[in-house]
């Protein structure tokens, strides 16, 4: 990675763990509602939110970063890990699987599927359906719930090593 790149994960990487931080623990529940492809930083985002829809038929939910040579920052790999079943946590870092909506529902990447149309409908209405629980608790609650995912997404890049052209964390 030259310099430019450098710089640029510098400054891009801590902005979106710091979003992801912010929604894992907002004080309402959170629908993502996917409705084309979430490749890398914005599939680790849609694991921040609380619930998950992705449209059928088109796009594809994927962790490219093995097939990129790339490293995950510890914080990304602590909320795959603390969002998604052990299996399929594996699978999204090891393989750099492509899903679609059915293949992401069936691994538990997503809880709903629906057709382009209905998506937002769908996502709203989820939603909709949590909104009087919203409530400053919620986000203690939340927090509470995943303590070692947002120490992890709040380290710095320091702690992502690149050894012989390998990234370890």
């Amino acid at each position: 990675m030259g310099p430019e790149g450098a710089a640029e994960r510098e400054s891009y990487i801590p902005s979106v763990l710091a979003l992801m931080a912010r929604v894992l623990t907002l004080p309402c529940i959170t629908v993502a509602a996917i409705n084309g492809h979430a490749f890398g930083a914005g599939a680790q985002l849609s694991l921040a939110h609380d619930y998950r829809v992705m449209r059928t038929g088109r796009g594809y939910w994927c962790m490219p970063e093995v097939t990129m040579g790339a490293p995950l920052h510890p914080g990304m790999t602590a909320i795959i890990q603390a969002r998604l079943p052990h299996q399929s946590a594996h699978e999204v870092i090891a393989t750099g699987t492509r899903y679609g909506a059915e293949a992401a529902c069936e691994r538990r990447i997503v809880d709903h599927v629906a057709p382009e149309a209905d998506v937002l409908p769908k996502a709203i209405g989820i939603a909709q359906s949590y909104a009087a629980r919203a409530h400053p608790a919620m986000a203690v609650l939340k927090r509470g719930m995943y303590p070692q995912v947002l120490e992890a997404l709040s380290r710095g890049m320091g702690d992502v090593v690149v050894l012989d052209g390998i990234a370890a964390q």
